[in-house]
Formats: structure tokens, sequence, C-alpha cells
């Protein structure tokens, strides 16, 4: 049976009510990475030799294997993202069901997706329906392949993976935990990283298989371009995003960054095969981007996951982010006709960010100009209100932010597409000490067509944790 929601505003009120404690004990640093996987898992970073995974079906932990980092220093700036990318490879043969791997895994992945990126069976998504355990997993998927893969086809289980940074003041930690496998990566490059005096710090994902933003048929091709010849884009519009090929023909699966547009093509660096006219596309947030700021500077940071490189980017913010209370929400999800009009789209291409530092600065982050754009004077209501240090973000869902301010209790909602920040609710259970780090995260429940929404909170410097329904 679906379930029924029949909860209003003023009539019902919000209810916080609590959930088994964490772990740990939040310190200056302990922080929550949100799971965008099928299973919602959140990260809970409680030290650099202590992370668990929260599982909300059960609500309860458990310890994963120490990162063992060896540079960064836990405490203020300490951040994370996660992506939906895990691990790729080859396939040693399959079937219309299934697909033999070289992942080593240690679990069940049933839920997740398994692509095929390259060779039999190109541009093939399909969800996971169960997993041998251990070298060379087998997947069988829930939906049989159209076409079967070979050991010519190439993979990407959408498994997810947790990056966590390290602050440091010559030399930041900087690593990632792969779910499918249960380890922990290699040191990541940290050449270019932001490096000083500990401040706060917010990192973001923006990854394609969260949101498709434009799809459509390809009409022609060159060795760089794809013309749709339906479509009346705003001159580079799509810059910074990523591009899908779909089809059944070797250019098929290809997935490039957009380096310019006008109203009817793409530009890429190159395609190994060109899209032609037995192609459709799609464009996409880039899975190849991580961003950062904060660091008590006005410079935003972008890290490449294929080139392992990180590279300060040109724009900057009208002032720097503050020392405790900075945020990074990727808003991408929303309804607005307005934001969504795919010749002047507004959904996927914004970072928004307070400042933090006790103002009431937030700003927000064009990714295809490179351009900061300050809202302190033009957001409505709630320009008074300031956050600091103990402030926590959730995710960002349908163009809301939720945030809870300092350690007060005090929760809010920062609506994008009204511009506004508003009141939301209030935890009336006394936190301890303030301290810098994200506590909090939103889980959704699904039935058939009903979708609740959850925002859980770990008060500061106490093991205590509660959710709320949003009404």
């Amino acid at each position: 049976m679906a379930t029924t929601v029949n909860l209003r505003k003023i009539l019902d009120r919000k209810q916080w009510e609590m959930v088994n404690n964490l772990p740990a004990t939040p310190a200056t640093g302990s922080t929550f990475i949100q799971s965008e996987g099928p299973d919602q898992q959140v990260m809970y970073v409680a030290s650099s030799t202590s992370v668990y995974l929260y599982d909300p079906n059960e609500d309860a932990y458990v310890l994963l294997p120490t990162p063992s980092f060896a540079n960064g220093t836990f405490g203020t700036g300490v951040c994370g993202a996660y992506h939906t990318n895990g691990p790729t490879g080859t396939a040693t043969g399959g079937s219309t069901t299934t697909l033999n791997s070289a992942v080593t895994t240690v679990g069940s992945l049933a839920g997740y997706t398994i692509r095929i990126t390259g060779g039999t069976g190109a541009g093939q998504d399909r969800v996971i329906a169960s997993n041998t355990v251990g070298t060379n997993a087998t997947f069988t998927v829930s939906s049989a392949f159209t076409t079967a893969p070979d050991s010519t086809s190439t993979y990407l289980l959408l498994t997810g993976r947790y990056y966590v940074f390290l602050p440091g003041a010559t030399t930041p930690g900087f690593k990632y935990y792969d779910v499918a496998t249960n380890t922990w990566s290699a040191a990541l490059s940290i050449t270019g990283a932001p490096t000083g005096a500990a401040a706060d710090l917010a990192m973001k994902t923006t990854c394609g298989y969260l949101a498709s933003f434009s799809t459509g048929t390809v009409n022609t091709g060159t060795s760089t371009t794809l013309v749709s010849s339906s479509k009346t884009w705003a001159t580079n519009q799509w810059v910074n995003f990523q591009v899908r090929i779909n089809g059944t023909n070797t250019a098929t699966g290809q997935v490039r960054t957009i380096t310019a547009n006008d109203a009817t093509s793409l530009t890429v660096s190159g395609w190994s095969a060109t899209p032609s006219s037995a192609n459709t596309f799609t464009i996409e947030g880039n899975d190849d981007f991580i961003y950062l700021t904060g660091n008590a500077s006005t410079a935003i940071y972008r890290y490449s996951i294929s080139g392992n490189t990180w590279s300060t980017l040109s724009g900057a913010r009208a002032s720097a982010a503050g020392a405790g209370g900075v945020s990074l929400n990727w808003v991408r999800s929303s309804t607005n006709t307005t934001w969504t009009n795919e010749s002047a789209i507004i959904n996927g291409r914004r970072l928004y960010s307070f400042r933090g530092g006790a103002t009431g600065n937030l700003d927000y982050y064009d990714i295809p100009t490179n351009t900061w754009t300050s809202l302190l004077t033009s957001y409505q209501y709630g320009g008074s209100e300031t956050v600091t240090t103990g402030t926590a973000f959730e995710n960002g869902s349908n163009g809301l932010i939720y945030l809870q301010k300092d350690a007060t209790g005090r929760f809010f909602k920062f609506d994008c597409m009204a511009n506004a920040l508003l009141p939301w609710s209030l935890l009336p259970f006394t936190q301890g000490t303030a301290t810098v780090g994200n506590k909090a995260f939103s889980v959704k429940y699904t039935d058939g067509a009903t979708t609740l929404t959850y925002i859980y909170f770990g008060l500061n410097s106490t093991a205590i944790a509660f959710r709320c329904l949003v009404i």
C-alpha cells in the first residue's frame, strides 16, 4: 500500500525526533558527507582515523577502514563530497543479464547502477539486481541488456566514492573511500590545492548521473562539434557542463566537457568517433570536477578527477569566506519553469555559498562564466541573519537549502528561486560549544509517487542527533 501524507502547514507542527546517537562526539572538523546513492548512506568523519558510515534504513553506524592520511590536519576546514562514480574496467565477458568484471567486491551492490561506457553494448545503463562477492565479481542486472557485453566492453560502476579533504598549513591530505571495494585510495594530488592557516572550507561535486539538463538529436557532427538544429541555446550557456553521446553506433558512450556552444551546436576538445544522425545526446553536470571554496580567501578551486590536478579558477568572490559557516551547494533539481527553461537555464549552473564569518553574505558561483554574484543586498527577508561557527547545511533539494544557524537550533531554508531566507524550525535542545564542521544532511523516503524528506542534524559538541520531517 502506498504511503499517504495528509500533513498540512499550520494544522500540523514540525516535530523533531531523536535518532540514534553519533558513535563519537563531534569535535572541530567532524563532518557529514551526504550520499546521493540509492541507499543514501552518509559518511561521518569523526577524526582523521575514525570514519563511519550511517545507514538511515537501520539508523545505525559502522566503522570504516582507517583512511591513514599521511598529510593534513584534522580540525577546522575538514570537508568532503560524494561522487556517484565508482570503479571502472574492462569486462571479461557477459550475457544479456550479466557482466563479468575485474572488481573485488565486499558485499551486495544491489540497487546501484552499472553503465557500459565503451565497446560492445556501449551506452547501456542497468540496475544491479545482485553480484558475487570477492575477486572478479559478476554482476546480474535487473533488466536484460539490449546488447550483451563481451570482453571489449568497458564499464563504470555508479556505486559512489566519498572524497575527504584535510587542510594543512603546507601539505593538505586528500583521499576517497570507495563503496564497492570498501577501500581508501592512495593519497590524491594536492599540488595547487589551498594551503595555509586553518579556516573553514566546503566542497561539492557536479555529477552527471544526478541531473540531466537537455537532451536532443544530433543532426551532424565534426571532429570537435555536434549540431542539433532545433535548439535555441544562449551562447556559451553550457560551458563546463558535459555532453554524453547515446545511440547504437561507434560514437555512443563518449562523454566530453563542453568548451563552447552557440544556438544550435556544442564544441568539445575532440571526439574519438564523430557523432552523426544515428545519435542522441544528453547534457549533464560534469563528472570530472570537484569544487572547493573557503580558506578565508576569495578563491574557488577545482579538482580534475581524470587529471588528478588542481587549479585556482580566475573567478573571485567579492569578499573572503569566513572562518566558520562556509557552505557550497550545487542547486540542480529546481522544478521552477524559469530555472529549467533550456534556452536560458539556471538549473545546475550555480554553486551557492554562504560566506560565514558572522556575516549574512551569500554568493553564488556561475559555472559556465566562472563568475561570482553577491546576494548580500538583494536576497529577500532574513538579510539581518548571520552565520558563523556551528552552522550546518544539508545538501539542498528542489531549489531549497536547509541550514541550522551557529549552535542556536534555529533552522532556516534558503529558497534559491525566490532569493529568500525563510524561517523553518527550532530545535529546542541545548547544544554544546559551537564547532566548525558540517553536521546536517537530508534523507528521502520514497513510496510510489510520495517522497518525504527528513532533515538530520547532529548537535554541536554532543553525540545527540535529531531529525525533522519537512512538511
